[in-house]
């Protein structure tokens, strides 16, 4: 019997829940994942396939490249989709970082307000 996509949500958000994270962000990934079945025009009790995580990341990243979505909002869509996939190929989510650098690079957006308060600092001296 194939699994719809409201039970590997449901079995997702479960094995989330033990893995030790807080309610709000078990309601974060819940809102996610339901947010990702209805950009790929799908229903919960569709049943899910193979190829609704990576429609759901094309989804993704095109209203991260129209500005719809912020990038550390698409970075959390992608680790949503990557646990979605994982736990459905193995049935456990792998949470390991999938980031090669530990290195925090800030978003322009971020830089900029470091430019502004390093000179601030600088005109307070």
């Amino acid at each position: 019997m194939d699994r719809t996509i409201q039970d590997v949500i449901e079995a997702l958000l479960e094995q989330i829940k033990d893995y030790g994270s807080k309610k709000p962000t078990l309601h974060l990934y819940k809102d996610v994942c339901h947010s990702l079945v209805k950009h790929c025009n799908k229903k919960v009790d569709d049943p899910y396939t193979e190829q609704l995580p990576d429609e759901s990341l094309r989804k993704a990243e095109e209203c991260y490249k129209n500005g719809i979505h912020c990038y550390e909002y698409y970075r959390f869509i992608q680790r949503t989709i990557r646990l979605i996939k994982t736990f459905a190929i193995t049935g456990k989510p792998d949470f390991s970082h999938q980031r090669k650098s530990k290195k925090y690079v800030p978003s322009s957006k971020h830089l900029c307000l470091i430019k502004k308060i390093a000179y601030l600092k600088r005109i307070s001296l």
